[in-house]
């Protein structure tokens, strides 16, 4: 199944979805997935070397898989009753440790607003975050690679993964002029 036609569906679009949790990475190339991850920071020792260790693994990623193009997840700079200085400041630590990461090895990193992804990927109403996986397994004509905790129940980095396919979903613009406004914005960008 072909998401959308043209000269960008040729694109290896890697999209991120990253979080001190879990940070996920997947690459549409063609409109197919290609391939996928996840890397668990570790939960403990100072936000520093974790978001070293994070910004590493990605940049490791990046180098055997080169992407075409890569695009993060942006943060959210704050969603009322949800988010606070305590999880909105090292998110956007480690998202922008991450882009400077991949800015050094050469890759100019865009980002995406996740109500953008969500409205992207959307049939009719605005998607849960449960709901992610099947529209994107939809999307490109997949089933669905969860990922199972050792009782055969589903993992949590089941949804970072499809996040993260989302993500490159949504940047895959349907024609040229779109890219420009397709609100996939280079990093630094206001």
């Amino acid at each position: 199944m072909t998401i959308r036609c043209d000269i960008y569906m040729v694109m290896r679009i890697m999209g991120i979805d990253a979080s001190l949790a879990t940070v996920a990475v997947a690459i549409v190339d063609s409109g197919k997935l290609d391939n996928y991850s996840y890397y668990k920071p570790p939960k403990d020792g100072a936000l520093v070397d974790r978001v070293i260790y994070a910004r590493d693994w990605v940049r490791a990623y990046v180098k055997n898989r080169q992407p075409d193009t890569i695009v993060i997840e942006d943060y959210i700079r704050y969603m009322a009753g949800e988010s606070g200085a305590a999880t909105v400041i090292p998110l956007a630590i480690l998202n922008c440790s991450i882009q400077i990461g991949l800015k050094d090895i050469g890759y100019d990193v865009h980002t995406i607003n996740v109500n953008t992804v969500r409205a992207r990927i959307k049939e009719k109403t605005r998607p849960k975050k449960e709901e992610i996986p099947e529209l994107v397994a939809k999307k490109l004509g997949i089933k669905f690679p969860w990922v199972y905790k050792k009782n055969g129940s589903i993992a949590a980095e089941s949804y970072d993964i499809a996040d993260a396919i989302a993500v490159a979903i949504s940047a895959i613009p349907i024609k040229k002029q779109d890219y420009l406004s397709s609100g996939v914005t280079p990093s630094g960008a206001p």
